[in-house]
């Protein structure tokens, strides 16, 4: 049997969650008429971006590893919102370092490539906050690793009217030496909610 709970969040606003027999909590939506719909599951979406960076040169710690990546079409409709689940890494050159994406509502001005990132305090109260992902998530193979964090709890964002997109600029911890100008990847798994 199933049961319904409410959180209340101050300000009149309560969310509303279906429990199934299992334990299970899942958000339920409220139509137009005020009827209440269930939602078994968010939609997922994976969004990636290639940024180019420096090869043969060590970056120093503290240095933008690529320019702005855009992250396209992470909500489904203008000014949505959703939460950013996991952020893996690929790294053809197994570097393994340690990285902050500094995520933002809207495009900024990104900080060269391989310079001490350097955010405007302009661009500052644009952003969403830092996801750190260390150099003890990775896994390492034979001549390249991936790098694997998942955001408990998950990383929650609000879009502006217009926007559909996230803009990121990464830094890293540590000192790497890539071979080739496309040798990280990254991926973003984002829950949409409408």
């Amino acid at each position: 049997m199933a049961t319904t709970d409410f959180e209340d969040k101050g300000g009149g606003v309560q969310l509303v969650f279906g429990e199934n027999a299992g334990g299970t909590r899942y958000p339920l939506r409220v139509d137009t008429t005020g009827r209440i719909e269930a939602r078994s599951q968010l939609e997922l979406t994976r969004v990636d971006v290639t940024p180019t960076i420096t090869s043969g040169t060590a970056y120093a710690a503290g240095d933008a590893v690529g320019g702005l990546m855009k992250f396209e079409d992470v909500v489904d409709g203008e000014g949505g919102h959703g939460e950013i689940r996991k952020v893996v890494i690929t790294d053809k050159g197994a570097q393994n370092a340690a990285f902050d994406l500094v995520i933002f509502s809207g495009t900024f001005t990104p900080t060269a490539n391989d310079a001490e990132l350097d955010i405007s305090d302009a661009d500052l109260l644009n952003s969403l906050g830092v996801i750190s992902v260390g150099s003890g998530t990775y896994v390492s193979f034979k001549d390249n690793s991936v790098a694997t964090y998942v955001c408990n709890p998950p990383f929650p964002f609000v879009l502006g009217a217009g926007v559909t997109d996230l803009y990121t600029q990464a830094k890293t911890e540590g000192t790497p030496t890539y071979t080739s100008t496309s040798d990280i990847k990254w991926h973003l798994v984002i829950a949409q909610h409408d």
